[in-house]
């Protein structure tokens, strides 16, 4: 059905709700639908009509064409090989964006990657190992669930209610690993080697910061089983992860063979950029899903890198493109600030160059505090005889103290925020080279500090009420990626397979008369049968 149709069926059901004829330039208040009463009305009738999922607050738009243009947006969505193939609703009658031969979301079928077994695997689990914080979450694959049926997609709790964990290790002279906040114990300090902002791309799956994150990797899914053994049982789960835009494919490969060496069962791997997009594309408080045919950005700030995707109605892929100034580069200025002129933390250092990250942990931790509340004073001190059992420092001490604007003032001088405000004049100057930007969806954790939102508005002239940000923007690529690895699964490679028998028929002539699986094709071939084939889907 073409983009005509289904919008004039919309525009019916909104019609019916309301009980007058209505049109895109009118506004819900004047039509009597904003009202609690007449948005949950109008929901259940969208959602009996085309399969979907709305909730109520999916309808706190303005006008009728909003209402329209988003529930458009939901209907492709709820097709999530269309999702795959980055098929968003915005680019043609068919309302398709054809990625190039090379442009897939969930990438291409790595050798490591497991084949998805219908009688075997229930569940996704979407992991974020962010450079300074890691997430997950998971959903049902539905394999034989329709339009409106899928699960919805959950975070998963690494323990007392904590959705989120540092990326923080610390391996002790035994071997036993200690991951997150449990990393700078005071007990485990004492023998043990504490790492953050670990995560590189990676060259030599023997190097030791990549053998040191895959012991990361194995240590998060052991908890992530341990905490939820009867639901992630033995082969009933695929695992997905996500790599920064900046990684090619060797990297990529490299990164998913890591992962499946630690003990995952991994499925397939994407981009942050992307898990970021369709996690906002499906929000509709994003400003995605009814402004994207203006021009919408994904501004996912991490703690290693910056990445930007970009897309309108009238491009082709999206663009994707990320810079290195994460936000690990300010706990790293904060904490240079305080070992400047302090002999007493360079005597510490030398005694214990082990522990060094223990001390970044904190400086990291005060970053967080000022841009939680940007409003309030930040005072912090670290006592190092909670780091370590020593007489020499018991007395050492470390403190962050901030007035409100006072960091800000301390980034600026030290040319990191002018770094990130080049890096997004970059991005509109060069990479999408003057495209109009009507939309800027804000994501990753390191998005709350608050100067982000002034830059979006001094380099891509933004109103506030046109820059969103995610509830939680340190879930945003784990849900995402759950999402993806879950559609990945449901096309069952539908696209890439219809490539591969129009590509036999073409350089054999051999046509199928019936669908038929990869086993009985594989007998057929065994037995060099001239057969005759034909598919209607060819």
């Amino acid at each position: 059905m073409d983009r005509e149709s289904i919008e004039a069926q919309i525009l019916d059901v909104i019609s019916q709700v309301a009980g007058k004829n209505v049109n895109r330039g009118c506004s819900l208040s004047y039509m009597g639908l904003d009202s609690y009463v007449s948005k949950t009305k109008l929901k259940n009738e969208l959602n009996k009509k085309f399969g979907l999922s709305l909730y109520e607050s999916a309808l706190h738009l303005r006008t009728i064409g909003q209402v329209v243009d988003y529930v458009l947006q939901q209907v492709a969505i709820q097709n999530e090989a269309d999702v795959l193939n980055y098929k968003q609703t915005i680019a043609n009658d068919d309302h398709d964006i054809k990625p190039d031969n090379n442009e897939t979301i969930v990438n291409k079928r790595y050798t490591w990657a497991i084949m998805p077994d219908k009688n075997k695997h229930e569940y996704i689990i979407g992991i974020d190992f962010g450079h300074g914080e890691t997430s997950a979450a998971y959903c049902p694959i539905g394999w034989d669930a329709g339009k409106g049926q899928l699960g919805n997609v959950k975070d998963i709790d690494f323990g007392s209610n904590t959705k989120v964990i540092p990326s923080a290790i610390s391996i002790t002279t035994d071997g036993k690993a200690y991951i997150g906040d449990a990393a700078f114990l005071p007990e485990v300090l004492n023998n043990a080697k504490a790492k953050v902002c670990f995560k590189k791309k990676p060259e030599d799956i023997n190097g030791e910061a990549e053998q040191l994150m895959m012991r990361f990797m194995k240590e998060v899914y052991a908890k992530i089983k341990e905490r939820n053994s009867a639901l992630f049982t033995e082969g009933n789960h695929l695992v997905y992860i996500a790599t920064p835009s900046g990684w090619d494919d060797a990297a990529k490969d490299l990164y998913g063979q890591m992962a499946a060496k630690a003990g995952l069962p991994m499925g397939g791997i994407t981009s942050e950029s992307r898990a970021a997009f369709i996690k906002a594309q499906q929000d509709p408080d994003s400003g995605l899903p009814q402004y994207i045919d203006k021009g919408a950005i994904v501004f996912d700030m991490g703690s290693s890198t910056l990445d930007f995707t970009y897309l309108t109605r009238d491009s082709k892929n999206p663009i994707d493109w990320g810079d290195d100034c994460g936000a690990s580069k300010v706990e790293k200025i904060i904490y240079a600030s305080k070992r400047d002129g302090n002999e007493e933390i360079k005597e510490f250092e030398q005694k214990y160059p082990h522990l060094t990250d223990a001390l970044l942990f904190e400086a990291r931790k005060a970053k967080e505090k000022v841009y939680f509340h940007p409003d309030m004073p930040c005072r912090i001190t670290v006592n190092f005889e909670n780091i370590v059992e020593d007489e020499e420092f018991e007395d050492t001490k470390m403190k962050f103290k901030y007035q409100p604007g006072e960091l800000n003032k301390m980034l600026e001088e030290k040319g990191y925020i002018d770094a990130i405000r080049k890096a997004m004049l970059t991005f509109k100057n060069e990479k999408i080279a003057g495209k109009p930007i009507y939309v800027a969806f804000l994501t990753g954790g390191a998005s709350r500090m608050d100067f982000i939102k002034q830059l979006v508005k001094e380099c891509w002239g933004l109103p506030d009420d046109r820059i969103y940000r995610d509830q939680d923007p340190s879930l945003t690529i784990s849900q995402g990626v759950a999402v993806l690895g879950r559609g990945d699964i449901r096309s069952g490679g539908a696209e890439k397979t219809k490539d591969l028998l129009k590509e036999i028929t073409a350089k054999t002539g051999i046509r199928l008369e019936k669908s038929i699986t990869v086993d009985e094709f594989a007998e057929i071939l065994k037995s060099n049968q001239e057969i005759k084939i034909y598919d209607s889907a060819l």
